[in-house]
């Protein structure tokens, strides 16, 4: 069923069923079927790439500075992030860690364990404006919590 709170992920998990991954199984087996005769008939990868479901798993090379890749943890690794990203983000996390401690010691205590407060949220803390969006507002809420500080 699909978070009531974060619309990118799911909450609970499914009942296995084989019947079910039989389907799923096969449907992928057919796209890629699909996908190799389509290459085959001189169509190219990019356009023979349409028939291929999202679930398909791709391999890449990634170029990118420290800097950059904190960037992409932090908001990956982040509860708004599906849980298949956080956990990808995550290996990612664990295979830099070992090779820059010291910065990914610092980007824990700076970057990941921090909480930032919006212009709202400075507004409402320094002159009690309230907050009119609920989503903003459970966003505040949630700082709050942290801080053990009572709600808006």
């Amino acid at each position: 069923e699909e978070s009531s709170i974060n619309h990118q992920s799911s909450e609970g998990m499914i009942e296995y069923n084989e019947i079910l991954k039989n389907r799923v199984s096969d449907t992928l087996e057919n796209s890629f079927n699909v996908y190799d005769d389509l290459l085959d008939m001189g169509c190219c990868r990019e356009q023979a790439r349409i028939v291929l479901p999202q679930a398909t798993y791709t391999q890449f090379y990634w170029k990118i500075n420290l800097h950059n890749l904190m960037h992409y943890l932090q908001l990956r690794l982040g509860q708004g992030a599906q849980q298949e990203i956080r956990e990808y983000a995550q290996t990612i996390y664990d295979m830099i860690e070992p090779l820059v401690p010291i910065t990914m010691e610092a980007f824990k205590d700076f970057r990941m364990n921090t909480i930032t407060f919006s212009r709202l949220e400075i507004e409402y803390l320094n002159n009690g404006i309230p907050i009119e969006s609920p989503g903003e507002r459970r966003e505040f809420e949630e700082k709050l919590k942290i801080l053990r500080i009572r709600k808006v």
